[in-house]
């Protein structure tokens, strides 16, 4: 099955949840048989996360560390990885970063990834969004917080994405603050318009340094502001730099204009709005 596009990251369930039902489990496998890798250095966790799934209908592989995760992600075509924040050796921020910047064989950048961890502070979790996971579930792990964070990616996958969710930004990053939001998007349209004179001068001048620091920093913006399409063209972007290949730039630097457009307009209409 093809790896499932990432998406919004979605925080773990602050609240217990009923245990799962035979229906609930039916439902989560109806999407059956996912490749998922479980990489997780704590054994009793890791059992946990790996029969919950093998419940749910799906077929697990285990990673002890960052490094033996980076192997099986080279190795086998993975749909969807959960990572532990503080795994040895790499840990989950260090995979994660790796598989975004397109340095693993064979595995798509867009690769579905949950990020694991016993802390919860806001400020862990706006910064897991900016660096690219799409889902966070916390310890102690619970059955019912696999399965809706399963569900939630799967749901997803159905539907187009949006160039931006601006309501789910202003959620996650301001906590409904509108002041403090707006202040945001306003910093970020700033931003993009020095990135679009930026990278047309870095272009002409051939200047592939300037472009991958410029397309890092908008991939990261567009993550926080949930501008999923506009942050994996800004990566591939990216990775075309850290091969000194300016025409490949060139042409990559297209879908990132295109994507750009309707999130600055959404941004300038919400402002108009609000």
């Amino acid at each position: 099955m093809a790896a499932l596009p990432a998406r919004h990251m979605r925080p773990e369930s602050d609240t217990d949840a009923p245990p799962l039902s035979g229906q609930a489990l039916a439902q989560a496998s109806r999407d059956p048989g996912l490749r998922i890798l479980v990489a997780e250095d704590n054994p009793v966790h890791r059992a946990y996360l790996l029969q919950t799934l093998i419940d749910l209908g799906h077929r697990p592989e285990a990673a002890v560390n960052g490094m033996e995760a980076v192997k099986l992600l080279s190795s086998i075509d993975f749909d969807l990885a959960f990572l532990d924040l503080r795994m040895p050796v790499l840990n989950g921020e260090e995979v994660l970063r790796s598989i975004r910047d397109g340095f693993i064989a064979r595995v798509d950048p867009a690769l579905p990834v949950v990020a694991v961890t016993a802390q919860c502070e806001r400020g862990l979790r706006v910064r897991m969004s900016a660096a690219g996971f799409d889902a966070f579930i916390g310890k102690p792990l619970r059955r019912s917080d696999v399965f809706q964070t399963l569900k939630t990616l799967v749901d997803q996958d159905r539907h187009d994405t949006p160039a931006v969710d601006l309501p789910a930004a202003r959620s996650w990053l301001c906590n409904d603050d509108g002041t403090v939001f707006k202040r945001i998007l306003n910093i970020f349209l700033e931003q993009a318009t020095g990135f679009l004179n930026l990278s047309s001068a870095a272009l002409a001048a051939g200047d592939t340094d300037t472009l991958r620091f410029g397309s890092h920093s908008l991939a990261n913006s567009a993550g926080m502001l949930q501008a999923e399409r506009l942050r994996l063209a800004c990566l591939a972007l990216e990775k075309t730099t850290r091969v000194d290949d300016i025409e490949a730039a060139r042409q990559a630097l297209a879908p990132v204009k295109q994507e750009l457009a309707p999130v600055t307009a959404a941004v300038r209409s919400y402002l108009e709005r609000c």
